[in-house]
């Protein structure tokens, strides 16, 4: 009994150590378990989470495609409406600014047309002058030779007088009948001679006069010639500056006409899908990391 007894007593540990084994292993196998339902529990969470990321960056990208191709369209709408403003002021501005070239040029015609006609004035006066100061020139010598010719007949009265003075003295010898006559010729001619002087002194004065009155057209003639010169140079002037502004003005639509394409490079940092784009990659690197 004892032997027995001895005996079965191993046989019990043994059942025991592996009755404690198997409550063990189911243990172990319960947490396992539930470890296991844990990591697929947290799998399933990020599985829905990476499809909720799918949505939303599929739903991103189609705001982000709306938002560039809207920003694109707008600043082409923008750009060719500001284009065409200016286009459309350039070309008024252009427009006006040739009419005006227009008016200076026939304003620059018509004074080169008037100052063509004054200096052909300029110059019918001075030949005039010329003309009557040849004749002033003529009268003033004839006058002086009508001088000289009266003051020959004056000394011939004179001694025509003494000889009569002295005949007379003397009556007996020579008549004086002869010398008379002659002296009253003498006196006719003195008297016609200071009759043609008094004319020819009245033209001459009427000359000088017709004279002076030419020399002060012929300075009023230089004068507007002198101002007709002044504002064809300033028309001129003028009008090469409108020139200046219409090349200058067609130089500057021209070089934006150049430039009116949008590209992706105009649409810098700023621009919303840009910063749609940045939130799309930051929320993807987050993702990841998870």
């Amino acid at each position: 009994m004892i032997q027995r007894t001895r005996h079965f007593q191993p046989v019990k540990l043994c059942f025991f150590h592996n009755y404690v084994n198997l409550q063990h292993n189911s243990v172990e196998e319960s947490s396992f378990g539930s470890r296991y339902k844990q990591i697929l529990e947290k799998l399933k969470d990020q599985d829905l989470s990476l499809v909720e990321a799918y949505k939303e960056n599929e739903d991103l990208q189609i705001k982000l495609e709306a938002t560039r191709e809207a920003g694109s369209g707008a600043i082409r709408d923008a750009t060719r409406k500001l284009y065409e403003n200016y286009s459309k002021k350039s070309e008024d501005l252009r427009s006006n600014h040739k009419a005006e070239q227009q008016v200076l040029r026939a304003a620059v015609a018509e004074h080169e047309e008037t100052f063509k006609k004054s200096v052909e004035k300029l110059h019918n006066v001075a030949e005039k002058i010329e003309e009557k100061h040849g004749r002033i020139v003529e009268l003033e010598n004839l006058m002086k030779r009508m001088e000289e010719e009266k003051l020959g007949l004056l000394e011939k009265q004179w001694l025509l007088e003494n000889e009569i003075s002295r005949r007379m003295l003397n009556p007996g010898k020579n008549g004086c009948v002869n010398v008379q006559i002659e002296l009253c010729t003498t006196q006719e001619q003195i008297t016609h001679l200071q009759h043609l002087m008094m004319a020819q002194h009245q033209s001459l004065g009427t000359l000088i006069q017709e004279r002076e009155e030419l020399k002060n057209r012929l300075q009023e003639q230089d004068d507007t010639i002198e101002n007709l010169r002044e504002k064809i140079n300033l028309l001129e002037s003028q009008n090469k500056e409108l020139k200046g502004k219409v090349e200058k003005v067609g130089n500057k639509t021209q070089k934006i006409s150049k430039g009116t394409s949008v590209k992706e490079s105009m649409l810098d940092t700023m621009s919303p899908y840009f910063m749609l784009r940045n939130t799309q990659n930051k929320f993807l690197k987050g993702t990841e990391k998870t």
